[in-house]
């Protein structure tokens, strides 16, 4: 269970450096790389000295959703950002194929265009209600706003 994660607030900051000019962070979190299922077991039943086993394995990020863009930046083990890690995708480019519940963490899946897997990612339920913008990720951009109803037509 990972333990001083920065707060949202903080993590938008990391991202002020790669923000082209007018764009807006909209949320922000932390996440890490799923595994196989033998391996998360291992790590969650090893306690303290399997996590220092398997930390290499393990690979942590923030993200964060923009109003163009998903960035993705690597992650130590201690939540440090890792600029040389960075990644920005339209948002046109990315669909959330999978947001589900599991016990003690949600399951995300993103798929980014012109990339023949998907990127399946383990968010921490302390993170889960800044990353839940992500599942508004269609592959279509932004979110579509609802149409105005038409002016009433008078009687004739």
């Amino acid at each position: 269970m990972p333990v001083f994660i920065p707060k949202p607030d903080e993590q938008a900051n990391f991202w002020q450096p790669y923000l082209e000019p007018g764009e807006q962070v909209q949320a922000a979190w932390w996440f890490e790389q799923r595994l196989p299922l033998l391996i998360a077991m291992l790590l969650e039943q090893g306690g303290a000295i399997a996590e220092l086993i398997f930390s290499a394995m393990r690979h942590r990020y923030f993200g964060a959703l923009t109003d163009r863009r998903v960035l993705v930046m690597g992650s130590t083990g201690w939540h440090d950002p890792i600029p040389g890690k960075f990644e920005a995708f339209p948002r046109g480019a990315v669909t959330c194929t999978q947001f589900a519940n599991w016990i003690g963490h949600v399951a995300m899946d993103l798929q980014v265009a012109g990339e023949p897997s998907v990127r399946r990612y383990r968010v921490p339920r302390s993170q889960r209600p800044q990353a839940e913008l992500a599942r508004a990720l269609t592959g279509g951009g932004a979110m579509p706003q609802a149409a105005p109803f038409p002016p009433p037509v008078p009687p004739s």
